[in-house]
């Protein structure tokens, strides 16, 4: 695929999200694809294995007992700070169930990785890095994801 030629009609660069926006309506189809293949490992497993995900799971699981009040003597401890996975799993679990719910959050984790990762390569390359997406891919899916450390991957 060839890379857009640079914008010679202005000395400024634009700003960051509209370049994002301009690319996405160009290329959907092609973002589109290249999500649902990065998502496949994601979903040909009934159970994702991945560290410590069991344990968030769990935690959700937990934390839904205790606001329904069938655990007794339990409570919910606050946090504000790396928190975000457990909080997406826990609303996505009380409106889909935590199955669903286990596979939407890592999804979406899988996903915004993914697609940081390759922003950050084609602003390195200043064009379009689809020839390192398999490699950004793989990356997704290396050490942080196996030990299950979502908040931090997040």
């Amino acid at each position: 695929m060839a890379a857009d030629p640079p914008d010679v009609t202005s000395d400024l660069q634009p700003p960051a999200l509209a370049a994002a926006g301009r690319f996405l309506h160009r290329r959907w189809v092609h973002c589109l694809a290249v999500s649902a293949i990065v998502l496949l490992p994601c979903f040909w497993q009934r159970r994702i294995q991945a560290g410590d995900l069991a344990s968030h799971v769990y935690n959700a699981w937990l934390a839904q007992l205790i606001e329904r009040g069938e655990a007794p003597g339990l409570w919910i401890a606050r946090q504000w700070n790396n928190v975000l996975f457990d909080l997406a799993l826990h609303a996505l679990g009380n409106s889909f169930g935590l199955a669903v719910a286990e596979n939407l959050t890592v999804s979406a984790v899988v996903l915004v990785f993914f697609w940081g990762a390759f922003a950050l390569a084609s602003a390195a390359a200043r064009r379009a890095a689809w020839l390192v997406a398999p490699c950004l891919a793989m990356v997704a899916y290396g050490w942080t994801f196996q030990m299950g450390f979502f908040n931090y991957y997040l």
